[in-house]
């Protein structure tokens, strides 16, 4: 299986690039691209949708808060999107509230570990070397105003609702380790192992999909990165158990562009 689809991407003009440290896909542009980063392979496991062909280490780079939310009974925030696609597959991010608590839709490069509480262990990040100059991709929001809030932002009740989607390039040395029970989050303006950033935020009603290409603004570029952290969620301030349960984002053919 693993033969055809080598000769698959070969036929479509792709390599594999070859790494001790992550499974990169090498293409035409002239860097290394996370796998599956265009959305158009999905995987169902039991009840549980992953944005990945399969969950082996070759393939299992992204993940969202389904498993977790599963946890609840059937409740899939991120899911394929077959129809209302720029091509292939999409992923569609719903935010929603599963028996009263406040889940948004998401997708990130890394691992759901384990739920704890109401909240869960997330591995943030995956391998990678490169120093891309942009990020690019598609969305298409339709926030809704905010009825849910923790104690701390009641102040945005009542407001629209805001999609995040941003990508960073760090040195850590291992995947950032969330904990959304204890509100430990990846902080973009303080994590001293981010060294670029490329980030688009919109609370603005999408009829269609939007293009977007975003320079990656580099803290240092003497080092080298070695892992890719990308997230996209329908809700900006879904960690914090805050937003619209009837915010939804679709996102498509995410990439990264190099001068």
């Amino acid at each position: 299986m693993l033969q055809i689809i080598i000769s698959i991407l070969l036929a479509l003009g792709l390599t594999i690039a070859q790494s001790d440290t992550n499974n990169e896909v090498q293409q035409e542009s002239g860097g290394p691209q996370v796998v599956n980063s265009d959305f158009n392979s999905w995987f169902q496991d039991g009840r549980v949708w992953y944005p990945d062909l399969n969950l082996t280490p070759e393939y299992y780079f992204w993940d969202s808060g389904n498993k977790g939310a599963d946890s609840f009974g059937t409740h899939n925030l991120t899911v394929p999107e077959t129809e209302f696609v720029v091509s292939g597959k999409a992923a569609k991010l719903m935010s929603k509230s599963i028996f009263g608590i406040f889940a948004a839709g998401s997708i990130y490069t890394g691992k759901f570990l384990k739920r704890q509480g109401m909240g869960a262990n997330i591995s943030m990040g995956v391998p990678f070397q490169g120093k891309p100059t942009g990020f690019k991709g598609y969305y298409c929001y339709k926030p809704g105003t905010i009825d849910k809030t923790d104690d701390a932002h009641t102040y945005l009740s009542g407001v629209t609702d805001t999609c995040n989607i941003y990508a960073i390039l760090t040195e850590w040395d291992e995947p950032f380790i969330a904990n959304t029970h204890q509100g430990k989050f990846v902080d973009l303006n303080t994590n001293l192992g981010i060294l670029a950033i490329a980030q688009v935020s919109s609370g603005e009603t999408n009829n269609g999909y939007v293009e977007f290409n975003i320079p990656f603004s580099y803290r240092s570029l003497s080092v080298n990165p070695t892992y890719i952290l990308i997230v996209a969620a329908a809700s900006k301030y879904g960690n914090y158990f805050t937003g619209s349960t009837e915010s939804v984002l679709y996102v498509d053919q995410f990439s990264l562009t190099y001068d």
